[in-house]
């Protein structure tokens, strides 16, 4: 029997990832980590630029670790969980950001 077929007849939710995708998966969060240690190594950039590209580089690790580990698709998925993404998104952006936010107004008011 072709391995195609058997597949197709299994809904994506019990299909096997294959582990191709797990290597490839850990090669990219391998280099998706290593360049931002690097660019702090070498303190080649200035902080701004610096701490823009760690951040790009954080956003792309996050979406290697759903679309490779977590098996992520939008095409894939229901709705329902992308809404819950979306909401958990959301949260995170919300609990960082106040975080960013006090630690920067207690630096100007300790500081100066």
């Amino acid at each position: 029997m072709n391995d195609d077929t058997e597949t197709t007849d299994v809904p994506f939710y019990l299909r096997k990832p294959k582990l191709s995708e797990y290597f490839t998966g850990f090669i990219l969060a391998i280099v998706l980590t290593a360049v931002p240690f690097w660019i702090v190594a070498t303190k080649d950039e200035s902080m701004r630029s610096g701490m823009v590209l760690i951040a790009a580089f954080a956003v792309v690790q996050m979406a290697v670790h759903l679309r490779f580990f977590m098996h992520y698709m939008t095409k894939r998925v229901p709705v329902e969980a992308t809404v819950a993404l979306a909401m958990a998104v959301l949260m995170g952006s919300v609990i960082i950001g106040g975080a960013i936010w006090v630690m920067y107004d207690l630096n100007y008011r300790m500081m100066g």
